[in-house]
């Protein structure tokens, strides 16, 4: 009987540890099928990329994502991006890079997911250019 009673016990210690140490919001980022890269007219590369959020948690929030270390841009297509409560939202969007910038043909650069002030995840991302040196 206390075999089983401690058994629960410890059982019930890594359900709570679980719950608690998840995430808010899962988040999936791939570049957009069939598109390779995009010459822009102001010297600039760009990418095409799909997002899929999921929120874990019973409020909505806001969703804003910046390219970290400030190499380029993020400018979403369509509407911002607000997750509802218990819910997923999908969208596309560009990444936006100089070419003095890139120094090679595939790059991964880091993609902050923010919630207001807040980073709620950071993605890895591969970014593909017609130069190769």
């Amino acid at each position: 009987m206390k075999a089983y009673t401690a058994v629960l016990t410890i059982l019930i210690g890594v359900e709570v540890f679980l719950l608690a140490s998840r995430s808010d919001v899962d988040a999936t980022i791939i570049r957009a099928r069939g598109m390779l890269y995009q010459e822009q007219p102001d010297n600039k590369i760009s990418n095409l990329y799909n997002i899929k959020l999921i929120n874990k948690t019973h409020h909505d929030f806001p969703i804003s994502l910046k390219l970290e270390d400030n190499v380029g841009e993020i400018k979403l297509i369509g509407k911002e991006l607000i997750v509802k409560e218990e819910s997923q939202i999908s969208s596309e969007f560009f990444v936006f890079i100089d070419k003095e910038k890139i120094t090679k043909r595939k790059a991964d650069y880091k993609v902050g997911i923010y919630s207001g002030d807040k980073k709620m995840k950071t993605i890895s991302i591969s970014f593909l250019s017609p130069i190769s040196r």
